[in-house]
């Protein structure tokens, strides 16, 4: 329905998680992670559409402002653990580091210094050593720095619109013992929920001390809480209780009410959102959902380059 309701797979993966076809959903789907020491961007007219979040703090947040048909459900991440809890995925054969660094978007630019990152991890952590590209930062020039040092180069996101984006991701952090992320992101909640030893470095992130008001905030009260996440790393298990309040485990619904709540049980809901999709797709272009980038000749290119992880 929306442009972002199916970015890196997010509905797919409840999709995948009912058995049903992958469709539009009724709905806005929250597509990464939110922080629970910030405020959601909040839209003050009331929406006729239902506002799915993953954890209470944001439906909190709404709420407080007389917004009404909102939800949380759990992070999708959280289902697909449990698609995977199914299919025994042996976790038992981890080692290393994996590193997820700094990634832009369309509309922002992220800058790393990656002779930094790379110095500041192996002298931090064991190898071996993996580092993860975004695709919006894929380039040859930094693909040849990690290869030059022996690092393995994957790239887990291939677009926006990359369904199995997550199901690599997943793939990845269970391959590594301990996963070192270069910003907050989705990722490295995601990995201390699989329990692994999570650290971030802002010494590699280039826009850290232009970072704003809102973000220097959260900065803070993680460093106040969490202290271990920016000297050494966060054990698994304190990482875990952590995750499990920012991805949203205790909002995980039974099928039967993600159903109702995805809008899986109306036929007018079903059709509804092919036609929102294909409005704003006219509206907008298919850029906006797709996050407009390199073409797919040169994507394709810089892929290749890289040691695609599947």
């Amino acid at each position: 329905m929306f442009p972002d309701n199916n970015w890196y797979g997010q509905r797919y993966i409840l999709m995948q998680y009912l058995g049903v076809v992958d469709r539009e959903i009724f709905a806005s789907l929250q597509h990464g992670w939110i922080s629970q020491f910030n405020n959601p961007n909040y839209k003050k007219k009331r929406l006729f559409y239902p506002l799915l979040f993953w954890s209470k703090h944001c439906v909190d947040f709404y709420n407080k402002k007389k917004n009404y048909k909102v939800y949380s459900i759990g992070a999708p991440f959280l289902y697909l653990c449990k698609i995977f809890d199914k299919k025994k995925i042996n976790n038992n054969s981890s080692k290393g580091t994996l590193v997820f660094p700094t990634h832009s978007s369309q509309d922002l630019k992220q800058e790393t210094n990656h002779n930094l990152l790379i110095k500041d991890v192996e002298e931090k952590f064991e190898g071996p050593y993996t580092i993860c590209f975004y695709y919006y930062d894929l380039n040859i020039k930094d693909i040849t720095t990690y290869k030059k040092k022996n690092w393995r180069v994957v790239c887990c996101t291939r677009s926006r619109t990359d369904k199995y984006s997550l199901h690599r991701q997943y793939r990845e952090i269970n391959r590594h013992n301990t996963i070192v992320c270069g910003e907050f992101c989705s990722p490295l909640f995601y990995s201390m929920y699989l329990k692994k030893k999570t650290r971030v470095l802002f010494n590699s992130n280039e826009r850290f001390t232009s970072y704003h008001e809102n973000e220097k905030r959260f900065v803070k009260l993680y460093e106040k809480r969490y202290p271990e996440l920016f000297s050494n790393f966060l054990s698994p298990n304190k990482g875990y209780e952590l995750a499990k309040k920012e991805l949203g485990f205790d909002s995980m619904k039974d099928k039967k009410e993600l159903k109702k709540l995805l809008g899986g049980d109306s036929l007018i809901k079903n059709f509804l959102p092919k036609i929102f999709s294909t409005l704003y797709d006219f509206k907008y272009g298919s850029g906006l959902r797709k996050g407009k980038n390199l073409s797919k000749k040169e994507l394709k290119k810089y892929i290749a380059s890289a040691l695609v992880c599947e």
